[in-house]
């Protein structure tokens, strides 16, 4: 079981917001194509601040693979969420 205020559950929440920002439009501006931009920069920002705090070895090759490429930006079908959340739910927290 994930400690819920841990890197790795904010991690997970803030890749579920990311997923949802670029899905549904919540929790950020989309007025115009340059900010909806500015949005997921600042998203996959805060994602790479927790991805350093934990060790990217405890992290899915296809979920960092995802980040490398920038295939997560536009992502919208959750994916990579669920990817993070099988590995976790296997893995020793």
């Amino acid at each position: 079981m994930l400690n819920p205020f841990g890197s790795k559950a904010k991690l997970l929440k803030e890749v579920e917001r990311l997923c949802i920002f670029n899905d549904k439009g919540w929790g950020g501006d989309t007025s115009s194509l340059e900010k909806i931009e500015l949005e997921r920069d600042a998203r996959i920002e805060r994602i790479q601040e927790l991805i350093s705090k934990v060790r990217r070895s405890s992290l899915p090759e296809s979920f960092l693979k995802g980040i490398e490429d920038g295939s997560i930006r536009e992502e919208i079908e959750g994916v990579y969420i669920q990817s993070l959340k099988k590995h976790f739910n296997g893995a020793a927290s």
